[in-house]
């Protein structure tokens, strides 16, 4: 079952556009989840890596070690994710300007919709990996439950909204299982403790992102005035660098300031260098 529900979630988006919208739209939509699915899943892979040792960490019984490593990768994800989306959301566009030209680009709303359903695809690892720790897989419902909110809402909103609505299905397929459910089955079944302490601190973590993303966005069209990142590969790589600098630098110190996990996170690393 999870690995239908994977594949309907993941590997029908293209089958659903030929079948709503248009051939031509599928090759168009194909240039943008090739570029981010790509550089998506070269972190996602270094991510996941971190998850060897949840198993261990759980067996340990330890819960304050638990808990502080659990936050500790829920931030390092937000961190990766938070900026990742910046970076396509800033660069994508450009790209497939000067690669393919400006008529290949979707509407601003498809990028976000995409964006959206990558933060979310990348931010869910930490739950999933404590999930399988603690071996609580009695949620066998779930994944129908995804793919039947997927399907009906995908079918419903691709026929008002083409492109949009079947990415729009897929979020709230993925809102109602991966986003709320999933964090409320850990917290409840396994680590024992209230699911608002989660989402209190995921909040945190939400209102760095959303403020990193604002303030940089001014900046992005200051930067505009100067470097065109439409015209060549080089004035993409100098915008890029302009803007997704500050937004890291701004990013990091909010969620240093806001979310525990990352300043426990960066005092380890800290200790780590100094010794």
């Amino acid at each position: 079952i999870p690995c239908i529900a994977s594949f309907v979630l993941n590997q029908s988006d293209q089958i659903l556009i030929f079948v709503f919208v248009s051939l031509k739209m599928v090759a168009y939509y194909g240039n943008y989840t090739l570029i981010a699915t790509r550089i998506s899943q070269l972190f996602a892979t270094a991510l996941d890596s971190m998850g060897a040792g949840v198993g261990n960490l759980i067996a340990e019984g330890d819960k304050k070690k638990i808990n502080r490593v659990f936050w500790e990768l829920i931030s390092v994800r937000y961190w990766v994710a938070g900026i990742l989306c910046f970076g396509l959301y800033t660069c994508i566009e450009p790209f497939i300007t000067v690669w393919l030209g400006k008529e290949y680009i979707l509407s601003h709303v498809v990028l976000i919709l995409l964006l959206v359903n990558i933060f979310i695809t990348q931010t869910r690892g930490t739950v999933d990996m404590f999930i399988s720790g603690y071996g609580l897989y009695s949620d066998t419902w779930a994944p129908i439950v995804e793919v039947s909110i997927n399907i009906i809402t995908t079918v419903i909103a691709a026929y008002f909204y083409g492109i949009a609505g079947i990415l729009l299905g897929k979020i709230i397929s993925m809102m109602v299982i991966v986003v709320l459910w999933k964090p409320f089955f850990l917290f409840k079944k396994g680590m024992s403790l209230s699911v608002w302490s989660y989402w209190k601190v995921i909040f945190a973590h939400l209102i760095c992102v959303a403020c990193s993303f604002l303030s940089t966005n001014l900046l992005a069209n200051i930067v505009k005035q100067n470097i065109n990142p439409n015209e060549s590969i080089l004035s993409i790589f100098l915008y890029a660098i302009s803007i997704i600098l500050p937004y890291t630098v701004i990013y990091s110190i909010l969620m240093y300031i806001l979310t525990p996990g990352f300043k426990c996170l960066i005092h380890r690393l800290f200790n780590i260098l100094k010794k």
